[in-house]
């Protein structure tokens, strides 16, 4: 599929099997008619038995995508064993104290697997059902939520930011010069909502401000701020790292957007979340915070020093140094790295995406508003890449891949997804028809590329 080229697809059955209109079983060429009928036989047995169940078991009581064997799906067992042990060995070898992968196929889980251990002091191991502290997977769930309000006309993309947030005119741009002798400008062109989602705002995290900034976002003081309005109180304080629109830097964004969300909604982002994404999607263990009988599923944080894998410990800053009890990852309902949730959880919310804007009988988004929010919005821009990529553009919250040579990597044009800080990562693949998802706890992000490797490794898998 081409960037830009719209996937169409047919309403799916209640959380069950299904195949897009326009997507075909890919079967090897020497294969008989028979070896066809074969295939249908199976299929048919398998929505066979999704009917069933879902006939047993009403919609809303359906909370999970459900599972059936990799070969149903187009995969090889005895490939996705080496999935398995590809990640063990990063466990084995102890880069990393434990972790979750989960791929899907057609809206049903080909494999599910946890690795390691939740708790390594204590030996508990890892399972399935875990929480996470999925830091800017958060922003992807945050942008759906203002393209929500964008479908309602309550905003457009290319509203200025101050009709909503009237303080954010007073930010000033950085033209040059550092300390007493920095350079400061006015905004030549207004912040708009499609700035925020896409990272052309100039609004940074504290490693992509530069050295000359770096005395006013060291730390991310402001994202320690106890409510939205705080937050952007100090953030105005804050000059812009270039002129709105011009260039492409990852920062604090999306933060801003979730104030947008409250100031629109009169509710706080997490009541939003909740009523809009969370419930209808049954994401019921994701939130700003875990709840204290869930707590004990909470997976543990880890970093290295030089004698290896050791807890994390809070400090100041809450991005590189953030609570570990399940209590707030920063001061405030964080719109851009503020979410705790489980592999499961977020599956569902990916598997929403792929279906475009459905999963389960609730429609959050239209097709097109995801076509919109998976294309690449740096096509105006000198450098047409994100900042950490030769082949992925950026679209409204989500990477883009644009080129298949170029990434050197199997893979497919058109696939989307991001990632958090504390290496957690999610994948959709439209022409495929796929999700894959990576879940670990640990700081600084994917030091030893887990993730390339997983990536790889689902892929290879992928045999019809």
């Amino acid at each position: 599929m081409h960037v830009g080229e719209r996937q169409h697809f047919e309403k799916p059955p209640s959380g069950g099997f299904f195949i897009p209109s326009g997507c075909h079983l890919r079967l090897p060429k020497p294969l008989k008619f028979v070896n066809y009928l074969i295939m249908y036989k199976r299929l048919l047995l398998t929505l066979t038995a999704l009917c069933l169940f879902s006939l047993a078991a009403p919609a809303q009581t359906q909370t999970a995508l459900p599972a059936v064997e990799p070969e149903i799906l187009g995969y090889s067992s005895q490939r996705l064993e080496r999935l398995h042990s590809g990640i063990q060995q990063f466990i084995d070898n102890g880069s990393y104290a434990g972790a979750v992968t989960l791929v899907a196929r057609y809206g049903n889980i080909a494999d599910v697997r946890a690795y390691g251990y939740r708790d390594l002091e204590n030996a508990v191991p890892q399972q399935p059902d875990d929480i996470f502290r999925i830091f800017s997977m958060t922003k992807v769930v945050t942008s759906v939520g203002i393209l929500m309000l964008y479908e309602q006309g309550q905003l457009d993309l290319n509203d200025p930011v101050s009709k909503f947030i009237p303080e954010i005119d007073q930010m000033q741009v950085w033209a040059g010069g550092a300390g007493d002798a920095i350079q400061l400008v006015p905004q030549e062109r207004p912040l708009t909502i499609r700035m925020l989602l896409c990272h052309t705002s100039g609004i940074p995290y504290d490693f992509s401000a530069g050295e000359a900034l770096a005395p006013y976002y060291a730390g991310n003081p402001m994202l320690a701020a106890h409510d939205g309005d705080t937050f952007i109180r100090e953030l105005v304080k804050c000059p812009l790292v270039f002129q709105p629109g011009t260039e492409m830097r990852y920062g604090m964004g999306v933060d801003v957007l979730g104030v947008v969300i409250e100031r629109i909604t009169g509710q706080s982002l997490g009541q939003y979340l909740r009523e809009q994404i969370f419930d209808p999607l049954h994401m019921d263990d994701t939130g700003f915070s875990v709840p204290e009988e869930k707590r004990s599923r909470l997976s543990g944080l880890y970093t290295h020093n030089a004698d290896g894998l050791r807890a994390m410990v809070p400090g100041r800053d809450p991005i590189s140094a953030p609570e570990v009890d399940g209590s707030l990852i920063c001061g405030f309902e964080s719109g851009g790295a503020g979410l705790y949730s489980t592999i499961f959880d977020y599956a569902k919310f990916a598997q929403m995406l792929l279906y475009g804007g459905e999963y389960n009988g609730a429609r959050l988004l239209s097709p097109k508003t995801v076509e919109l929010m998976t294309a690449n919005h740096l096509e105006n821009l000198p450098r047409k890449t994100h900042m950490w990529s030769d082949y992925e553009g950026f679209g409204l919250g989500v990477e883009v891949q644009l080129t298949l040579a170029t990434s050197g990597r199997i893979g497919s044009i058109g696939s989307y997804g991001w990632d958090g800080a504390a290496s957690t990562y999610f994948r959709v693949d439209p022409q495929e028809q796929t999700v894959e998802l990576i879940f670990l706890q640990h700081m600084p992000y994917d030091p030893y590329h887990i993730f390339e490797r997983f990536h790889t490794l689902h892929y290879q898998a992928i045999v019809e």
